[in-house]
């Protein structure tokens, strides 16, 4: 029941994700935000009053039914009126990580000292801010270029362009979350040491913490040199970093391959959501970018339960060999987008 509620989030978040984009593109991404605010107000105080695991397992799904706030961001922030795209997109990943850097630990310290139900009430209350801050400081914004043309859904260029990224956001998302089930035998096997729990730690630590700075450098360099070049560069780096996974044989060493593991792989989404704005109008991007959201939902959950499968058959390394050439194949998949957009 405990996975069933971790997963219940994911999965109606990815199913509902492309329509919260397409009613961003028809009613404006500011709604969208809006709803998905007190969307999540809403489902987050209900949480703190389930009692049974059937009340708490539709609380959870609610919760990512009433998902969609940071799609919505992102489709804001392609309408704004400027080259800068992949640097915006890269700052607003690079917040995202920081807040699933700082959430874990934040809401540990709230349960321990207020209980699990004043966590979540707090949380709820922190909602509550974000809620005003939307209400009061955000707005749409028009973009018109003639460079961008519109898509439909039964476009032959929507249709590839959608295959293509949402597999490719897919599969980095699997390869930077795949190992974090095992993330402790990981470091009990191949870094030598007592302290399984502060080792595991450092490591799913580094590579939140290079998320963090490769979104926003990644960003920066897709807008001067071209999307495409830099997505691909973070992808064939990424797989053999994560082959070399395998190899380590310290603490040190495993937190290292992490942290540059997160730099290759962190600023991939931004370049291809600041893609998106440069491809398309603004008015066809929401679904677009909705379809990216389900792309990383999808991969959060495929890739420790594929990981965990493999790792309970043959062991940890086929795991790290097996990602990284997923992670080749992606790139591949970049190399097939034969469309002329680039960075200006």
């Amino acid at each position: 029941m405990v996975s069933a509620c971790y997963a219940a989030t994911f999965m109606t978040a990815a199913l509902l994700a492309p329509f919260w984009g397409r009613l961003s593109d028809r009613y404006g991404a500011r709604v969208n935000l809006l709803r998905a605010s007190f969307g999540m107000l809403i489902s987050m105080t209900l949480t703190s009053f389930a009692r049974t695991p059937l009340e708490l397992l539709l609380c959870r799904s609610l919760v990512g039914i009433a998902g969609g706030y940071t799609s919505g961001a992102a489709r804001l922030i392609a309408k704004r009126k400027n080259n800068k795209g992949g640097l915006a997109q890269g700052m607003f990943s690079s917040s995202i990580f920081l807040g699933s850097l700082i959430g874990p630990p934040l809401g540990s310290w709230f349960s321990q000292f207020f209980g699990m139900e004043g966590a979540l009430r707090l949380t709820a209350a922190m909602i509550l801010f974000n809620c005003a801050a939307t209400c009061f400081l955000s707005q749409d914004t028009e973009n018109s270029s003639t460079q961008q043309r519109k898509l439909s859904p039964f476009d032959k260029s929507y249709f590839k362009f959608a295959v293509i990224y949402m597999t490719v956001i897919a599969i980095v998302m699997a390869a930077s979350v795949s190992i974090e089930p095992n993330i402790s035998t990981y470091v009990m096997i191949y870094g030598h040491t007592d302290n399984v729990i502060k080792g595991a730690g450092f490591a799913l630590a580094a590579i939140a913490v290079a998320s963090i700075v490769s979104a926003t450098i990644f960003g920066y360099l897709g807008d001067k040199i071209g999307y495409k070049a830099v997505i691909a560069f973070g992808l064939i780096t990424g797989s053999v970093i994560l082959i070399l996974h395998a190899f380590v044989e310290t603490l040190w060493e495993i937190v290292a391959i992490r942290f540059c593991l997160g730099l290759a792989l962190g600023g991939i989404i931004p370049c291809i959501r600041a893609y998106i704005k440069m491809a398309f109008k603004p008015d066809s991007v929401g679904s677009l970018i909705g379809l990216t959201t389900s792309a990383q939902y999808i991969g959060q959950v495929v890739g420790p339960v594929s990981a965990g499968l493999i790792a309970a058959r043959w062991g940890l390394n086929p795991v790290f060999y097996i990602t990284g050439i997923f992670v080749i194949l992606g790139a591949l998949l970049v190399c097939c987008d034969r469309q002329r957009i680039t960075a200006c």
